[in-house]
């Protein structure tokens, strides 16, 4: 968030970074003071986009300290700042693709049980069994990935399926 845009008084959620992007922590803040400078060296004019704000709990009062007295104000980067508009809509966003994700992942392993159902009938153990699917964007369904049969179960089951059986 650019530091011209930030008022005293102003309510905003911190971040971190993750990769590239600026993710939301959940902690937000009350602006106190802005115009610090948060640079380590200042070899040249000082660029002042710091702020100084107090955290604020989920019903927007300062945060007490262990003892029950006020917490000192911290110093942040402007950059560190976001509108918390922009931090819902964001946490939202993750919560989406988390429960999307989610819902891919129990889709595989649901095909994974099928198949080791399936093979278990042909009288081989389950732990010889490894087998992996992966979610198909453009079907909806799992694809098998692999089968993998280890041990003795390979020469079971050919030994039946020679028989007939």
């Amino acid at each position: 968030m650019k530091s011209s845009e930030i008022k005293v008084g102003d309510v905003l959620a911190t971040t971190r970074m993750q990769g590239r992007t600026r993710i939301p922590t959940g902690f937000t803040i009350r602006v106190t003071k802005t115009g610090i400078n948060v640079a380590k060296y200042s070899f040249h004019k000082p660029r002042l986009s710091g702020v100084e704000g107090l955290m604020l709990d989920k019903d927007g009062e300062p945060l007490k300290d262990i003892n029950g007295g006020d917490r000192a104000p911290r110093t942040y980067k402007s950059v560190e700042l976001m509108p918390l508009d922009r931090a819902e809509e964001i946490r939202d966003e993750r919560e989406q693709f988390s429960h999307e994700m989610e819902r891919r992942r129990r889709i595989a392993v649901e095909a994974e049980m099928n198949v080791k159902e399936i093979l278990t009938t042909f009288g081989i153990d389950p732990a010889c069994i490894n087998v992996d699917f992966k979610y198909n964007v453009e079907t909806g369904v799992a694809d098998p990935n692999y089968l993998t049969l280890l041990g003795p179960a390979v020469n079971e089951l050919v030994v039946k399926l020679i028989r007939g059986e």
